[in-house]
């Protein structure tokens, strides 16, 4: 029986000071600063993946409840996420 080798990757965390260079590193006062900062902060808040981020549409985002619900289809794991 062989056993396979599987080695734990250590995940390398942002410090506090190092997360607030990297938000304010965008210029909130044009658009695409301000676009980059939104998804920053999404990325941050929901532990979302990239990409899920950027497939989501208007009809995912509930501003009634502030929540955001990625869809099975664009889901990692094919299951619908609300966050």
């Amino acid at each position: 029986m062989n056993s396979v080798k599987h080695t734990d990757t250590e995940i390398v965390v942002l410090s506090v000071e190092e997360l607030k260079a990297l938000l304010d590193a965008p210029d909130k006062r044009s658009y695409t600063g301000f676009r980059d900062y939104v998804l920053m902060t999404l990325l941050i808040d929901t532990m979302t993946r990239i990409n899920e981020a950027l497939s989501l549409k208007i009809s995912d985002i509930n501003f009634s409840n502030y929540t955001v619900t990625v869809r099975a289809s664009i889901a990692k794991n094919r299951k619908a996420q609300p966050l």
